[in-house]
C-alpha cells in the first residue's frame, strides 16, 4: 500500500508541473541519460539474481540419489546424522533439520436433514457413511479415490508412512526437500456428525461452496472432542 501511494504522489507532481514538457533538454537532463546508458551497458546489470553456486548444487544432486537409494530399498541411513553411502568413497548426509505434527480428523456424515426458516428443509438422503459408498465404475470414473475400507491404518498410511516405497505425503515432503523436512501426524477415529451430505453440501448462498461446507469441519472436530 506505501508503494502504490508513493507512486501515486509522484505522478501528481509531475502532472501540476508547469512547462515540462514544453522545455528542452537540461545539462542536468543529459548527464542522466549518459549515466543510465552507462549502466545499462554494465554486464553485472544483466546478471541473474540468484548466482550459480556449484558446489552446493552437486551436494543437492548427492542428497536426491542417496534419498532415492533409500526409498527404493537399496541403502539405509546410519547413525545420528542419517549418513548414507553413494559410491566407493562417497557419502552424504540425510538428517532432517525440520518436521511437523498434524492431527487428521476422520468425519462423515450422519443421518439427519438439517432445517433452515429461510430454506426449508435441505433433504437428502442419510449419510452417506465411510465404507457405504459404492466402488465407481472404472469404465465411466478413473478419478474417485476407493477403497474396500477407509480405516484409521489406510489414511496413517496414506498420510504420514515414511517407510521405503510408500506412496504418502510424508514421503513426498521428504523426496522434494532431499529429506530436509517431513510431516507426521495421528488420525482419529471416524467421527460421525449430525447432519447429512445434503445438509453441508446444499448451495443457497448461490456458489458451489457455501458456508455450510465449513460447518462440516466445525462439526467434525467437536463429535471427535466428544469422545476425549
Amino acid at each position: 500500500m506505501k508503494k502504490v501511494l508513493v507512486s501515486v504522489a509522484i505522478l501528481a507532481l509531475a502532472a501540476a508541473a508547469p512547462g515540462v514538457a514544453s522545455a528542452g533538454p537540461s545539462s542536468l537532463d543529459a548527464a542522466a541519460a549518459t549515466k543510465a546508458a552507462a549502466r545499462e551497458g554494465d554486464p553485472a546489470r544483466h546478471q541473474d539474481h540468484v548466482l550459480k553456486n556449484p558446489l552446493a548444487e552437486k551436494q543437492d544432486a548427492l542428497r536426491t540419489k542417496a534419498l532415492q537409494k533409500v526409498l527404493a530399498g537399496k541403502a539405509r541411513p546410519v547413525g545420528d546424522n542419517r549418513v548414507v553411502a553413494i559410491n566407493k568413497g562417497q557419502s552424504v548426509e540425510l538428517r532432517r533439520e525440520g518436521e511437523d505434527p498434524i492431527l487428521t480428523v476422520l468425519g462423515e456424515f450422519g443421518d439427519e436433514r438439517a432445517v433452515h426458516t429461510s430454506h426449508g428443509s435441505h433433504g437428502g438422503t442419510p449419510g452417506p457413511r465411510h465404507n457405504q459408498i459404492p466402488e465407481p465404475d472404472r469404465r465411466v470414473d478413473n478419478t474417485t479415490i476407493w477403497e474396500p475400507d477407509f480405516s484409521e491404518a489406510y489414511y496413517e498410511k496414506l498420510l504420514y508412512s515414511q517407510k521405503s516405497g510408500v506412496n504418502s505425503m510424508a514421503n513426498y515432503y521428504i523426496e522434494q526437500s532431499s529429506n530436509r523436512y517431513s510431516v507426521n501426524g495421528d488420525v482419529t477415529p471416524w467421527a460421525k456428525v449430525r447432519y447429512n451430505a445434503a445438509s453441508y453440501g446444499a448451495d443457497y448462498c448461490g456458489s458451489i461452496v457455501c458456508a455450510d461446507t465449513w460447518y462440516f469441519v466445525d462439526d467434525s472436530v467437536d463429535e471427535w472432542a466428544k469422545t476425549l
